[in-house]
C-alpha cells in the first residue's frame, strides 16, 4: 500500500509538472523575448532564456518543498522590472550584449541577497511594502510591458500604408488577447494562455495566407539555440566598467520584489491546498535558483500563480516544478526547432493580456473617495514616475510618501485613550466616610491617564500638550502605559519633561503598568539614568492602574489631614457601627473578639466555609479573588475601619475570595455562634448589625455597578 502511494505521488506529480510547462513555457518565452531581444536581436536567444529561467526557478523551489505545488519561472511583474532596470543599464553607459551581461550579475546578486534574507529570516520584511505603492508599481509595469511589446508587432511600413500586410503581426496579438479574454470568462478551468495561443497561431497563418505573404523571419521566433552543458555552468563575463551602484540597488529591489511576488503565490497555493509555507525555505530556495539562472544565462522570475493552480489542480503536490525542469530541459535538447514556425505577435499578445491584468483598475475608485485620495495620489505618483523615469526610483518615491503619511497620521491620532479624575475613578482601596468625603470633595485633584499607541518622536509632543493644562494646576497624575507599544528615546524625554513640569507647579506624576517591551525598564527612572536624562528625576512606577491611583488618593487624602492609614479604628466608628447608637455598640462589644494577622498571613481562603465578619481595626487586607495556581486578581483594599466577610456572613456559605493582610493587622470579628446568642440575648442589636451589613452590602453594590458601567464605556 505505500509502495502504491507513493506511485501515485509520483505519477501526479509528473503530469501537474507537464500540465504546468504547457502555461508556464509560453509564457517564459514570450517574455525572454520582451526583455533581451532589444539588446542582442534575436527572438530564439530571448525564448531560450526565459525558459532556462523557469526550468532551474521551478527545479529549486520544487526541491526546497517550501510551499506544496510551486511553480516558479519569469513573471509579469518581474518582466516589468527587469526591462526598467535593463533601462537602467542602458542609460548608464552600457550597451548590446553588455546589458544582458549586467542583468546577469543583478540576478546572481539578488540571489544572494535573497538566501540572506531567508537563513536570517528577514524575509518577512518584504510583505510591508504598502498597497498603493504595490498598485501604481504594478500599474506602471503593465504599461511598461505593454509600450514594450509595439517594437516586436510594429513592421516598417505600417504607418505609410495601413492596407498592406505589415499589420498582421499586430493583428496576430489582438486576436491572441482576445481570445485569451474570452477563453477566461467561457473556460474558466483551461488555463488562459491555451486558446490565446491557439488563437494568435491560426490568425497568423491565416491572414498569411488571405493575403499570399511568406512569413519573414522577424515575424517568427525561430528555431532556438542548441542547449550545450557548457551553457548551464559558464559565468557570464563581466563588462569593465561595470555601474556597481545601479548594479547594487538593482539587485536589492529585484531581491524584495521576486521575494514578494513568490511568497503572494505561497499564500495562494496555501489555500488551495490547505497547507502551509516555510517563508524560510521558499525564499532561501528562489534565491539558490536565481543565482544559478544568472550564472546559466536565465531569465529570473518568481511564483506563478497561473502554473501553480494548474499543477495543483492535476495533482501536484511534493516535486511537480521538478518534473517541469526535466521536461522543459528535454524540449530544448531534442525538440528546439519546434519555435521556428511560433509567430512573435502571438507571444506578444500574451505579455500584452499578461499586462493588462497588472493595471489597478481600483486606483480611478479610490480618486473619487475622499478617504483613500491619499493612497490614490501615492499609487498614481509611483504609477507617473515609472513610465515617465524610472520604476525603482518610482518605489522608493512612494515608500517614502507612505512612511511620510505614517508620521503624519501617528501625529495627529490620539495618544490619550481615556482620562479620569479621582471624582469618577476610585481605586480598590475601600475607605471610610471621612476618606470618602475628602475623594469626594478634591476627586478632581487626581487624573489618571490611559495611554496608546507608540510614544515616539511623532506623538510624544502631542501628548505633552494633552497633558499640559493638569500639569499646569499641580494634579497628581497616573499614568498608565499598559497599552503603549513602544517608546523611543523622545518619548522618554518627554515622559521626564512631564514629571519635571508637575514637580515645579506643585504636583506629581506616577507611572504605571511599565512593561519592558516597550523599551523601558520596569522603573522608568532606570531607564532616564540609563539613557543620560535626569539623573536625579525621581519618579515612582507602579507596577497596576490600581496600585497607583491608590497611592494618588493617600497622598491627597494625607495633604487634607484625613488619611486613616496607620491609626487604629475604634468598634464605634467602623462602617458597622458608624451609625448605631453607642448603647448599642456597647451592648455589641462583649461579642466581638480581637484577632492578630501578621504581614501575608491568609486570613480565610476561598471556597473555605464562612460565617465570621471581620473590622480592620489596624492595618490593611486584601480580598483576591483566585485566577490560576499562582495568579490571582486583586478585588479590594480593605483599610482600617471597613469590614469584610460580610457576604458569607449574612448569607451563610464559602467563602468567594482569599483575604491576606498585606501589614500586620489587628482585626475584630463577630462569630456566627455569637451573633445567634446576641440574637436571642439581645434582638434589638442584632437586627441593628443586620440593618448595618446590608446597608454596606447596599453601598457596595452600587459602586460595583457604577464602576461596571464605567468600564462598559470605556
Amino acid at each position: 500500500m505505500p509502495a502504491t502511494s507513493s506511485t501515485s505521488a509520483v505519477s501526479g506529480d509528473a503530469i501537474a509538472g507537464i500540465a504546468a510547462a504547457a502555461v508556464l513555457m509560453t509564457q517564459a518565452m514570450a517574455f525572454g523575448i520582451a526583455l533581451y531581444e532589444p539588446y542582442i536581436g534575436s527572438a530564439s536567444a530571448g525564448a531560450l532564456a526565459g525558459l532556462i529561467g523557469a526550468a532551474v526557478l521551478s527545479l529549486f523551489s520544487s526541491l526546497s518543498r517550501g510551499t506544496t505545488g510551486m511553480i516558479s519561472g519569469p513573471t509579469g511583474p518581474v518582466l516589468a522590472l527587469l526591462v526598467a532596470i535593463s533601462g537602467t543599464l542602458a542609460s548608464s553607459g552600457l550597451s548590446g550584449a553588455s546589458v544582458v551581461q549586467g542583468l546577469a550579475v543583478v540576478v546572481v546578486m539578488a540571489g544572494m541577497i535573497q538566501v540572506f534574507l531567508g537563513l536570517t529570516k528577514a524575509g518577512r520584511i518584504v510583505k510591508l511594502v504598502p498597497v498603493p505603492v504595490v498598485a501604481g508599481f504594478m500599474t506602471g509595469s503593465g504599461v511598461l510591458m505593454i509600450r514594450s511589446q509595439f517594437d516586436p508587432i510594429a513592421i516598417p511600413g505600417f504607418a505609410a500604408d495601413t492596407m498592406t500586410p505589415s499589420w498582421i503581426p499586430a493583428a496576430t496579438a489582438l486576436a491572441t488577447v482576445l481570445a485569451m479574454w474570452q477563453g477566461g470568462r467561457r473556460f474558466p478551468a483551461v488555463p488562459t494562455v491555451i486558446p490565446g495561443l491557439l488563437a494568435g497561431i491560426g490568425a497568423f497563418y491565416l491572414l498569411c495566407w488571405w493575403f499570399g505573404v511568406a512569413a519573414p523571419a522577424a515575424w517568427l521566433v525561430g528555431e532556438l539555440p542548441r542547449l550545450a552543458w557548457s551553457e548551464l555552468v559558464t559565468r557570464p563575463s563581466i563588462p569593465n566598467p561595470m555601474p556597481w551602484l545601479v548594479i547594487v540597488v538593482s539587485a536589492v529591489t529585484l531581491a524584495a520584489f521576486t521575494s514578494l511576488d513568490t511568497l503572494l503565490t505561497s499564500v495562494v497555493a496555501d489555500a488551495r491546498t490547505g497547507g502551509r509555507h516555510d517563508v524560510r525555505r521558499e525564499v532561501v530556495a528562489q534565491g539558490l535558483g536565481h543565482v544559478m539562472t544568472g550564472l546559466s544565462g536565465g531569465m529570473a522570475g518568481a511564483g506563478t500563480t497561473a502554473a501553480t493552480m494548474v499543477a495543483i489542480r492535476n495533482g501536484g503536490r511534493h516535486y511537480p516544478g521538478a518534473f517541469l525542469a526535466g521536461f522543459v530541459l528535454l524540449c530544448l535538447v531534442a525538440a528546439n526547432e519546434t519555435t521556428a514556425h511560433l509567430p512573435v505577435g502571438a507571444l506578444a499578445g500574451v505579455v500584452i493580456f499578461v499586462a493588462l491584468g497588472l493595471i489597478e483598475r481600483n486606483i480611478w475608485v479610490w480618486v473619487r473617495r475622499r478617504r483613500t485620495r491619499l493612497d490614490a495620489g501615492i499609487a498614481l505618483t509611483v504609477l507617473g514616475v515609472t513610465v515617465i523615469w524610472d520604476l525603482m526610483m518610482a518605489v522608493g518615491l512612494g515608500v517614502l510618501i507612505t512612511v511620510m503619511q505614517f508620521v503624519i497620521v501617528q501625529a495627529r491620532a490620539p495618544v490619550v485613550l481615556r482620562r479620569e479624575s479621582g471624582t469618577t475613578m476610585r481605586s480598590q482601596r475601600m475607605r471610610g466616610r471621612e476618606e470618602q468625603a475628602v475623594l469626594d470633595e478634591h476627586g478632581d485633584d487626581v487624573v489618571v491617564y490611559d495611554l496608546r499607541g507608540s510614544l515616539v518622536f511623532a506623538t510624544a509632543d502631542r501628548l505633552f500638550e494633552e497633558l499640559l493644562p493638569d500639569l499646569k494646576r499641580g494634579a497628581r497624575m497616573v499614568i498608565s502605559l499598559k497599552r503603549v507599544a513602544f517608546v523611543d528615546l523622545t518619548g522618554v524625554d518627554t515622559l521626564r519633561q512631564i514629571a519635571d513640569q508637575a514637580r515645579i507647579h506643585g504636583g506629581e506624576v506616577v507611572f504605571a503598568n511599565v512593561h519592558k517591551r516597550t523599551g523601558l525598564s520596569r522603573k522608568i527612572r532606570k531607564t532616564l539614568r540609563r539613557v543620560g536624562i535626569g539623573d536625579e528625576t525621581r519618579i515612582k512606577t507602579f507596577i497596576s492602574s490600581d496600585a497607583a491611583l491608590e497611592y494618588a488618593e493617600d497622598r491627597l487624602l494625607k495633604t487634607h489631614g484625613a488619611l486613616m492609614r496607620g491609626r487604629p479604628v475604634a468598634l464605634a466608628e467602623s462602617e458597622l457601627c458608624e451609625t448605631m447608637p453607642a448603647e448599642h455598640v456597647a451592648r455589641l462589644e462583649p461579642h466581638i473578639s480581637r484577632r492578630e494577622a501578621a504581614r501575608r498571613t491568609v486570613v480565610y481562603e476561598a471556597g473555605q466555609p464562612g460565617g465570621t465578619l471581620y473590622i480592620v481595626h489596624k492595618g490593611s487586607v486584601d480580598l483576591r479573588l483566585p485566577t490560576g495556581t499562582h495568579h490571582w486578581s486583586r478585588l479590594a483594599r480593605v483599610g482600617p475601619g471597613m469590614l469584610f466577610g460580610e457576604v458569607s456572613f449574612q448569607t451563610p456559605g464559602p467563602h468567594t475570595a482569599t483575604a491576606v493582610a498585606t501589614e500586620r493587622c489587628e482585626l475584630l470579628a463577630l462569630e456566627r455562634e455569637s451573633f445567634e446568642r446576641l440574637s436571642e440575648e439581645d434582638p434589638e442589636v442584632a437586627l441593628a448589625v443586620l440593618r448595618c451589613v446590608v446597608r454596606v452590602l447596599g453601598r457596595r453594590l452600587r459602586q460595583a455597578n457604577h464602576e461596571i458601567y464605567r468600564l462598559n464605556q470605556f
